[in-house]
């Protein structure tokens, strides 16, 4: 073990063979930890009969080709400006309702700190200072998306300026 843990330091972090290493170590670390949870062997095999013989497999990983950077959506940039500066002013955001798609988007607002979060609707105006997002702000059928995106972009602007060379870097340069 004191051997693959040095093997496995030694790797850089974008080689291949370093996920599967740590995750062997740990694995190994969790099959003695088991042991020493069971008094007989019997409820140690049933248990580890229990555990999942497949490859591991990472839904970041597989899905890393589908990944994009979210300052290439096209409305995300504005959006999250607006969205940076209704947080930066305490200002309140309103939702037109949109056959409930509002709920999941005021729950991703409220995660990121936004506290009043109010429905408005369709054709309703919100008042002045307020801050109102509706379906009307995306492509047909991407308003969520957008959101999501935008939030990326406004849970990472302070970072943006520590990772200068990231929007030059593509994945399909390292292929």
């Amino acid at each position: 073990m004191a051997s693959l843990r040095r093997f496995a330091r030694t790797l850089a972090k974008d080689d291949p063979d370093r996920a599967p290493a740590w995750r062997f170590i740990y694995h190994v670390e969790n099959l003695a930890a088991t042991q020493r949870a069971h008094r007989s062997l019997g409820t140690l095999v049933d248990e580890l009969l229990t555990q999942r013989m497949a490859p591991y497999r990472n839904p970041l990983e597989e899905h890393a080709a589908e990944l994009t950077d979210p300052a290439e959506f096209p409305e995300a940039p504005g959006l999250a400006k607006r969205l940076a500066a209704a947080l930066d002013g305490g200002r309140r955001v309103r939702l037109v309702r949109d056959r409930g798609v509002e709920i999941a988007i005021a729950r991703m607002l409220a995660a990121v700190g936004f506290g009043d979060i109010l429905p408005l609707a369709p054709g309703e105006v919100s008042l002045p200072g307020e801050c109102a997002l509706g379906p009307t702000d995306a492509r047909p059928g991407h308003w969520p998306l957008l959101v999501f995106k935008a939030i990326q972009l406004l849970s990472t602007r302070d970072q943006r300026r520590r990772f200068l060379d990231y929007g030059r870097v593509r994945p399909r340069d390292y292929e």
